[in-house]
C-alpha cells in the first residue's frame, strides 16, 4: 500500500502548481507576508520611508524570485511618501516564463527623481491574481557601482516585453547579468517612462496590472492546465492507495 506521506506530497505539489507568490529580493522590500501580498500598494504593509536603500536613477536593478511558472510583471516607482499615487512605469509590461530568480538590470528613472525618497514597486499578475511588494528607496544620481548578489536569473527563465520584444534582463543560462548589459525593456524607461494616473494606489489591478487579451488567455490556460494536471496526479495517487 502506498504510504500516506506520498499522497500528502502529491497534494502539496498540486497546490504549489496553482498557488504561489513572489519575493522582492532587491531593493530591500518593505516586508513580505504570504497572506497579504495581494493587498496593494505594498502587500499589506504600511508605506514607510524610515529605512531606505539607494536606487540609482542612471541605472540600477530589481531582483525577484517567483513561484509562478508564468506571470506578467509591472515595475514602477513613485516619490509619493505614502505610495498613494504618482507612479511611473520603469519598464513596459513584462511577460515571464519559468520558475525562480529573475533580475532586470540597467533600470533608469527621470532626473526629477534625484535627491528624493519614495518607493520602487513590483506588481505580479499571475494565476492567483495581483500581488504587490514595495521597496522604500532613496533615489540617487549615477549608476549602481556593482551588481547586487541577489541579481541572478534561473536557468531557462525568459522575459519578454508584451508585444514581442525580448528582454535580455532575464538570462536563460542561470548566470548573473553583465554589468554593461541592458534589456530591450530598459531602453524605454527613464524620461520616456509613462505615468499611471489615479491617487488610489491600491487599485493597481486596473491600472498597472492590466494584461493584453493574449497574455490573459495564456494565464487562464495555465491555471486550467495546472488544476487539470494536479487533479489527474491526485486521482492516480488515490487510485493506487485504494
Amino acid at each position: 500500500m502506498l504510504n500516506a506521506n506520498v499522497v500528502l506530497l502529491g497534494l502539496a505539489v498540486g497546490v504549489a502548481q496553482v498557488n504561489g507568490h513572489f519575493n522582492l529580493n532587491y531593493p530591500t522590500t518593505l516586508g513580505f507576508n504570504d497572506d497579504t501580498e495581494g493587498t496593494g500598494p505594498c502587500g499589506g504593509f504600511e508605506p514607510s520611508l524610515v529605512k531606505t536603500t539607494d536606487f540609482h536613477i542612471g541605472g540600477d536593478f530589481i531582483a525577484v524570485k517567483t513561484t509562478h511558472p508564468k506571470s506578467n510583471w509591472y515595475f514602477r516607482a513613485t516619490t509619493n511618501a505614502t505610495a498613494g499615487g504618482g507612479w511611473v512605469n520603469i519598464l513596459p509590461e513584462i511577460e515571464q516564463t519559468g520558475l525562480g530568480a529573475y533580475c532586470e538590470q540597467n533600470l533608469k528613472l527621470p532626473d526629477s527623481f534625484a535627491g528624493q525618497k519614495g518607493f520602487v514597486q513590483a506588481v505580479q499578475h499571475a494565476a492567483d491574481g495581483d500581488l504587490f511588494q514595495c521597496a522604500p528607496v532613496n533615489f540617487v544620481t549615477g549608476v549602481a557601482a556593482s551588481i547586487p548578489s541577489a541579481c541572478t536569473n534561473a536557468t531557462g527563465l525568459t522575459a519578454t516585453v508584451v508585444g514581442g520584444a525580448a528582454s535580455s534582463g532575464a538570462s536563460t543560462t542561470g548566470s548573473s547579468p553583465s554589468s554593461t548589459g541592458g534589456s530591450e525593456a530598459s531602453s524605454t524607461s527613464g524620461s520616456e517612462a509613462s505615468s499611471t494616473s489615479g491617487s488610489d494606489a491600491s487599485k493597481t489591478s486596473s491600472a498597472a496590472a492590466e494584461t493584453s487579451t493574449g497574455a490573459a488567455s495564456a494565464i487562464g490556460g495555465e491555471v486550467f492546465g495546472a488544476f487539470g494536471a494536479a487533479a489527474m496526479s491526485l486521482a492516480a495517487l488515490f487510485a493506487m492507495v485504494l
